[in-house]
């Protein structure tokens, strides 16, 4: 699967989870304004099926980041476990496979704004 095969598929992934396209970034420091959102950054590649010369296929390490603005939540913590259930469900149906491992933490958005994170992995380590 070519990289921008796997890339469309996690948008349709992630606007099925309820996340608007316009709430969905390429950039890692532009975070969008409305919330849920979602980050979309290449961490990096790895040759498959070597020939003598070259790898036939790369495999995409694609990480994806959901955010869920805590001022606007009575439980920012269920909400964020809930919206990377939902995104887990639909990338199972999408990929025939699971999400190896998901990160979960506070931060500060853009202008201070304080927000729940799920950092999710799409490949094995």
């Amino acid at each position: 699967m070519t990289f921008s095969d796997k890339r469309q598929k996690i948008i349709a992934t992630l606007e099925a989870s309820g996340i608007l396209a316009k709430n969905i970034s390429f950039k890692k420091d532009e975070i969008p304004r409305d919330f849920p959102a979602a980050i979309i950054t290449l961490q990096g590649e790895k040759g498959i099926k070597p020939t003598a010369k070259r790898f036939c296929e790369f495999e995409y390490d694609i990480a994806v980041f959901l955010i869920v603005d805590v001022n606007k939540s009575s439980d920012p913590d269920a909400d964020i476990l809930a919206l990377a259930n939902t995104f887990k469900e639909q990338y199972r149906a999408a990929f025939g496979n699971d999400i190896p491992r998901i990160d979960y933490y506070p931060a500060r958005a853009d202008s201070g704004r304080k927000v729940r994170i799920a950092n999710i992995y799409t490949v094995t380590e």
